[in-house]
């Protein structure tokens, strides 16, 4: 990670003596522009949804994750139970 971050510095850099510092703010903002768009296409997480209680969307989303035929039932019960413990701590009820 620290050496990606260090290329796109090096980058920019190297870029900046040829272009202007608002090409480079383009440039720059195309990656945070493609990752705001690339979220509306991320699934949510199997154990965010057990932790709201959206237990029909957590089969849904282990089988996109796993495949059709994969069998879900156990990693369901554990994420389930898992948070369903969680729950019951973080509200003072167990």
């Amino acid at each position: 990670m620290q050496f990606m971050v260090t290329c796109g510095f090096l980058l920019m850099y190297f870029l900046g003596t040829a272009a202007s510092w608002r090409i480079l703010a383009l440039i720059g903002s195309v990656p945070c522009v493609l990752q705001v768009v690339g979220l509306f296409f991320i699934p949510e997480s199997p154990r965010w949804l057990a932790k709201i209680g959206r237990e029909e969307e957590l089969s849904t989303t282990l089988h996109s994750f796993r495949g059709k035929n994969a069998d879900i039932s156990q990693e369901a019960a554990d994420i389930t139970r898992r948070y369903a413990c969680s729950l019951l701590v973080s509200h003072g009820i167990y």
